[in-house]
């Protein structure tokens, strides 16, 4: 086997271990939807795809974005099960940028490169997470 096949195991992994929260987050949403509302696009003839496309899901948006929020955050801090299944790969084929701060400051001892890689992961999740925001609240601003 090669390096591929480390990568997807870290997939395979990462996969397992959070769709059940992502799943039980939909659940809720789903759960929480008034019935009423259902019942009348039924009565009012509208086909189980449409109910789901057009009722269903936009109303379980918000938290299908928070699932998304949640999971992208923490593949930007994916760490252990990379260096618990791989330790970075063959080649490094399965590094993130955690596990190579990791080990520019404890194996190499470059602080500086360390500390750079650093702020470089906290300044890229900021920006997507402040477009993410600036997205949200447009979309706010415009359903008023």
């Amino acid at each position: 086997l090669g390096p591929g096949s480390a990568f997807w195991t870290l997939v395979t992994v990462e996969t397992l271990q959070w769709t059940p929260f992502a799943f039980l987050l939909f659940y809720m949403a789903y759960q929480a939807i008034p019935r009423e509302i259902i019942e009348a696009s039924a009565m009012d003839g509208a086909r189980y795809r449409h109910r789901l496309w057009y009722i269903e899901l936009p109303l379980m948006a918000p938290t299908i974005v928070v699932a998304l929020l949640i999971r992208f955050i923490d593949g930007f801090r994916v760490f252990d099960n990379v260096y618990v299944l791989t330790g970075s790969g063959p080649g490094g084929s399965t590094a993130s940028l955690s596990i190579y701060i990791y080990e520019a400051f404890f194996k190499q001892g470059a602080i500086g490169k360390a500390v750079a890689a650093s702020v470089v992961l906290f300044i890229a999740s900021f920006v997507v997470l402040y477009g993410l925001n600036t997205i949200a609240a447009r979309r706010k601003g415009a359903a008023r």
